[in-house]
């Protein structure tokens, strides 16, 4: 049955991937969208798009907080599919409250979902908890797969300050970065013998020109660079850490 009605679409991308991957990019989503407003007899008066943006905290994303709030009634939400608004099955159901409250509703092209109808209402909210379930898992399975990395030594992420990767294999350990590791001493000697303030202690370092955390500036007209400013929370973490929470490949069999 053709409907003489409005709608406002809504596209989601988490990662720059996504942009460009079939099925899930921003161009893909919208044509899907365009297709089912022209085969629906639906009028499309704007598409809606997060790039970049997580799957939660589905009501604090810029453009769908848009979307929320110019949508009126009889309007319809349309979107490729449920996980691009929503994984969460909390927000589902105050979602399709809020659209029954000013008698929209949902479509969710992907999943054949439409929120106008009790089926659609019901097997949304159903599809929601088990994204819900599913992404809980995930977490988990995560969290136990990096605390395995790291009671074995392994790398996780970028090394902390002092250290560097042992070598360029997949789960590394660290070995003490020379260069680095002379900086960390002279902060504790300033810190300690000297007594010298986190503040002190960042200006001192900044004008000697130490390359901290951060790296280099980028280069000038002439292709100079120079190391980055040094901050006094950047050097209280360096001094705070333990030498012993840090996976380094003699503590362990690689």
């Amino acid at each position: 049955m053709k409907m003489n009605k409005c709608a406002y679409g809504y596209v989601r991308v988490s990662t720059q991937k996504q942009v460009m991957d079939g099925g899930h990019s921003i161009e893909d989503q919208e044509k899907k969208i365009i297709a089912w407003c022209e085969l629906q007899d639906v009028k499309l008066l704007y598409t809606y798009i997060d790039k970049g943006v997580s799957g939660t905290f589905m009501f604090e994303r810029p453009q769908f907080s848009k979307l929320i709030r110019e949508i009126d009634e009889g309007d319809i939400l349309v979107a490729y599919d449920l996980s691009r608004v929503s994984r969460n099955s909390r927000d589902t159901a105050e979602l399709i409250e809020r659209l029954e409250k000013i008698k929209a509703h949902a479509v969710f092209i992907k999943d054949g979902f439409d929120t106008s109808t009790m089926m659609g209402k019901s097997m949304a909210q159903m599809a929601s908890i088990m994204k819900s379930m599913e992404a809980n898992y995930t977490s988990e399975r995560v969290k136990d797969v990096m605390q395995s990395k790291k009671e074995k030594g392994q790398c996780i992420g970028r090394p902390p300050y002092g250290w560097k990767k042992a070598d360029d294999s997949p789960g590394s350990g660290l070995v003490e970065d020379p260069y680095q590791q002379n900086i960390i001493k002279e902060i504790r000697i300033m810190r300690d013998d000297k007594n010298y303030s986190w503040d002190k202690i960042a200006d001192y370092l900044t004008k000697g020109k130490f390359v901290g955390p951060g790296g280099y500036e980028k280069p000038d007209n002439r292709g100079r660079r120079k190391p980055k400013k040094w901050h006094p929370n950047t050097i209280r973490t360096i001094y705070n850490r333990k030498p012993s929470d840090v996976p380094t490949a003699s503590k362990f069999d690689k």
